[in-house]
């Protein structure tokens, strides 16, 4: 059997839909029912934490370069996108003006920016420095003192909702590497190690009552305006994630959206989102509804021509590289 038949096409196919998601939870349906799909869709990004620590447990230092290179690349195409943005988008600041520029080289912009990847360019600039930042500590630290980071950084993050609560419900920004990316980073090297030990599989009687104990946190947070959904995001995703991998659906046609496009996806949408909304016809009841489904089907045909392009570039590098030589 190759590797390319021992690919677990759920796992891919559990990417596209957290790409879905993702998108969702930026671009919402409308009204109540919208901002619930909002709530659910915390459990997506800590999906591709998950995959990522899930893979990188066993990988090599030049893998984990490897890695680290990749998520730069992602970064500065991010970082392209939303200047781009900036300059289309009369809406939005100006890059030009001086308070734009005086906000992103202020030292407390800066400060944050390092430790906790808030970033006065919007985007999805957290989450891929979060990764970058995994990549990182996987490198950098051997693998028993990157799990006892990662127990702290977990326990601290379920202490999130408590202190939010005590502090009459003043919400922190959990997105960031601490509180998001190195948690659920470590659960996927977590359930990598328990599969490969041996261990019995994890009951379905067990898994279905950890998603539907994290879904019900998620749906009280949703009524309580509470940060809840944090901890049912941390039962919630691994729970789902787990059960993937239990798993091989046979391939279909999402499962390529999953495996190579899902990151794309991941960071096109709020470009896509923001211009859209610039050029946005008439706001009408049902153009609200399709408006999430547009932009989901915008992104992806986007990201298969980025795609596209840059497998011919490579493809028409080596036929040259092949008539040089």
């Amino acid at each position: 059997m190759t590797n390319k038949d021992k690919r677990n096409h759920t796992i891919d196919l559990l990417k596209a839909i957290a790409a879905w998601f993702v998108v969702l939870n930026h671009a919402s349906f409308p009204g109540t029912f919208g901002q619930y799909v909002v709530a659910l869709a915390h459990f997506a990004s800590p999906i591709f934490f998950i995959t990522a620590g899930y893979f990188a447990i066993h990988t090599t230092a030049a893998k984990t370069m490897k890695s680290i290179k990749k998520m730069c690349r992602y970064i500065l195409f991010a970082y392209v996108l939303n200047l781009l943005r900036l300059f289309l988008l009369p809406r939005t600041p100006s890059v030009f003006s001086f308070e734009f520029w005086n906000n992103i080289l202020s030292l407390r912009h800066l400060s944050l920016f390092v430790l906790f990847n808030e970033s006065y360019i919007s985007g999805v600039v957290w989450f891929l420095f979060a990764m970058l930042y995994c990549y990182l500590f996987r490198l950098l630290l051997r693998r028993k003192d990157l799990i006892k980071l990662a127990y702290i950084c977990t326990a601290v993050s379920c202490l999130i909702p408590i202190v939010t609560l005590i502090n009459n419900n003043e919400w922190i920004n959990v997105n960031n590497v601490w509180l998001r990316g190195i948690p659920f980073f470590a659960i996927g090297g977590y359930i990598k190690l328990y599969i490969e030990n041996g261990k019995p599989p994890i009951s379905r009687l067990y898994l279905l009552l950890c998603a539907f104990i994290g879904v019900t946190l998620i749906s009280v947070a949703f009524v309580t305006n509470t940060q809840l959904w944090h901890l049912g995001t941390l039962l919630l995703s691994p729970a789902v994630y787990y059960k993937a991998t239990q798993s091989n659906i046979k391939k279909n046609i999402l499962c390529p959206l999953g495996y190579k496009y899902s990151f794309m996806i991941y960071i096109l949408h709020p470009f896509v989102i923001n211009v859209y909304d610039f050029y946005r016809p008439s706001i009408g009841l049902v153009e609200s509804w399709i408006r999430p489904i547009l932009i989901i089907l915008i992104t992806i045909l986007i990201s298969l021509f980025y795609y596209l392009i840059k497998d011919n570039i490579k493809v028409a590098v080596r036929k040259n590289a092949w008539f040089k030589s």
